[in-house]
């Protein structure tokens, strides 16, 4: 089995960024609200940058060993995976509120490109049904209404991962996130004008 989950190599993080920006130079929006949105939306956006980089090593990992068949690493993989696309759907919302929100600033709200896919192309949507279909499946196997046959996690596949009803490509993550490290970019050297 062969699992083709795109390579970040081109993404890094970029909290330490604004947070040395904001503490060193002034760097960010000044008004405390706008403040917080930010910096949540660049701390989840490297959290699942995070997740989706342990989660692509270990499902790569997985089935060189032919003898062992690590499926620790298919589990790992599979809860990283689950990580990655909550903190997406976050991000996305954080983004979102960024965009609507009176308070922060008209030209750090005109920074964010038009036309991203991460908001108009379903990426909140495929995002949130897989949350409540791994919410759901916890409630149901808690209360012990699991049927024979049923997944018990989300499943790390060759293209895309998948929870009952819901896939999310490997593809459509990794344009996800390299949208919204843009984006993330952008607000770490973000520093606002004087008025």
């Amino acid at each position: 089995m062969k699992y083709e989950v795109p390579e970040l190599s081109g993404l890094s993080k970029k909290s330490a960024l604004y947070t040395l920006n904001r503490f060193l130079r002034g760097g960010g929006p000044k008004d405390h609200v706008s403040y917080a949105l930010t910096i949540n939306f660049v701390r989840e956006l490297d959290l699942a940058i995070h997740a989706y980089n342990e989660a692509r090593k270990a499902i790569i990992e997985f089935p060189k060993d032919r003898q062992t068949l690590q499926f620790g690493l298919f589990i790992l993989a599979s809860g990283y995976f689950e990580q990655c696309i909550d903190l997406i759907r976050k991000a996305v919302l954080c983004l979102k509120a960024i965009k609507s929100h009176k308070d922060v600033p008209l030209d750090l709200k005109r920074q964010i490109q038009r036309g991203l896919k991460v908001l108009s192309g379903g990426a909140e949507k495929k995002c949130t049904e897989m949350r409540h279909a791994i919410q759901h499946l916890e409630e149901k196997i808690q209360k012990g209404e699991i049927v024979q046959g049923q997944s018990l996690s989300l499943f790390p596949k060759e293209k895309s991962i998948e929870l009952g009803n819901c896939e999310i490509t490997y593809v459509e993550i990794f344009e996800w996130l390299g949208e919204l490290n843009e984006v993330s970019e952008l607000f770490a050297n973000y520093f606002e004008k004087d008025a």
